[in-house]
């Protein structure tokens, strides 16, 4: 067993935040005033590009929980599968049963541990899609994609704001964005825990080769 280097893990206070039309973005918020201190420029842009959005692709709209979650999911798998190839990151999705647990979660909704299925549109577009997991106290920031035809228009940021507001008004005290030094995440927060990560081997016999050991 091994346990890699500290990361930090970023997270946001939702208390009193809250989103709506460009004069709005500009109103009172302990949230707000955070961004404003660490990122300037980035509830205006924002804001710019949300109009730009809805003026040349159609009215953009926000579901905290996606009326279609299985059509919903399979652009998520998508276009995540197409940025981690992009990147040269590992696709998760080329695992099976990774999707095939995350489509449980969905359809189940345990209730100590639900999946929300989140969504932004343009018109009849979708713009951008999160699968997070809703716990006694937050809300944890997972798995996030956007339609990478619209990504000038920086869905993906929109998408997140819409999310905290949402949180806020539902009495979630916390945002958890995970680990990672993102640098959209950087824009929105400072706040930070330092986290570890590791993992334990399976023993090896002489004759077998890891990937077998491990189906066994």
């Amino acid at each position: 067993m091994y346990v890699a280097a500290t990361r930090a893990a970023f997270w946001l206070g939702c208390s009193g935040y809250w989103w709506g039309d460009g004069a709005s973005l500009l109103g009172p918020s302990p949230f707000l005033d955070e961004v404003r201190r660490h990122s300037r420029d980035l509830l205006a842009q924002v804001a710019r590009r949300r109009r730009r959005l809805e003026h040349e692709i159609g009215p953009v709209s926000w579901e905290w929980q996606s009326p279609r979650p299985h059509d919903d999911l399979a652009l998520l798998e998508r276009w995540k599968s197409a940025q981690y190839r992009r990147t040269g990151t590992w696709d998760r999705f080329a695992r099976p049963w990774i999707g095939g647990t995350l489509a449980r979660l969905v359809d189940e909704q345990p209730g100590d541990c639900a999946a929300v299925l989140s969504a932004l549109r343009a018109g009849d577009r979708t713009a951008a899609v999160h699968l997070g997991l809703l716990g006694p106290d937050r809300l944890c920031w997972w798995f996030p994609a956007y339609d990478p035809d619209l990504g000038r228009y920086s869905p993906g940021l929109i998408l997140l704001l819409e999310l905290v507001a949402e949180a806020a008004g539902r009495g979630i005290g916390l945002v958890d964005l995970g680990r990672g030094e993102h640098g959209y995440k950087l824009r929105v927060t400072r706040r930070a825990d330092e986290v570890a990560e590791g993992e334990v081997p399976a023993r090896v016999r002489p004759n077998q080769t890891p990937s077998r050991a491990v189906r066994r």
